[in-house]
């Protein structure tokens, strides 16, 4: 059974509201597709109203997360207002490929084609759901391409961080040099 998977606060700005036209449309081709949705917020009650047969689990410790994220198929992420979406390397991590709208955040995270999906509407979003249930080979290349990034993101961090050591010694000894050339001055 395919299963698409998202982990967000339930509101209306993450774009959760497209997805009962979403899952309709790509119910047409994969009529099993399942819909797993973590997490709390304001439109919880609305969003149960339009997607019934939806799984809500509620907010969940992180352990519980990274399960579904290494047994679930794809993360779906809705949002055209959210500037970077965390949520999207918590599923490449794990190899959990997304697809997500070709807006800010998103496409600076999601390499199309390669570790998830970039469209414009929502009825693309559906067409790239269908098709990626339907390559088996494609599933798995798209997991490497997922976990490629998630590593990329971890090595730039981990080189982010030592600039950002260096830079402060670099400036705990400027701070140092000053300190002396004000005493020689003096």
């Amino acid at each position: 059974t395919p299963v698409l998977f998202i982990a967000c606060r339930i509101s209306r700005e993450k774009g959760l509201f497209d997805l009962p036209g979403v899952m309709a449309r790509a119910r047409e081709t994969l009529p099993d597709l399942r819909l797993v949705i973590a997490g709390c917020g304001p439109d919880g009650d609305a969003l149960r109203k339009v997607l019934p047969d939806a799984v809500f689990l509620g907010w969940l410790e992180q352990h519980r997360l990274a399960q579904l994220y290494a047994g679930l198929d794809l993360f779906v992420f809705p949002s055209r207002f959210d500037t970077f979406g965390n949520v999207l390397l918590e599923a490449f991590v794990y190899g959990m490929p997304a697809v997500a709208y070709n807006c800010k955040g998103p496409k600076d995270i999601i390499e199309h084609g390669v570790s998830g999906y970039l469209v414009e509407t929502p009825e693309e979003m559906a067409r790239h759901i269908v098709a990626h249930y339907r390559w088996p080979d494609r599933r798995a290349a798209m997991r490497d391409g997922a976990l490629a990034r998630a590593t990329r993101r971890r090595e730039w961090d981990a080189r982010l961080s030592r600039s950002a050591e260096h830079a402060s010694e670099l400036e705990r000894h400027a701070e140092e040099a000053e300190r002396e050339m004000t005493q020689l001055r003096l």
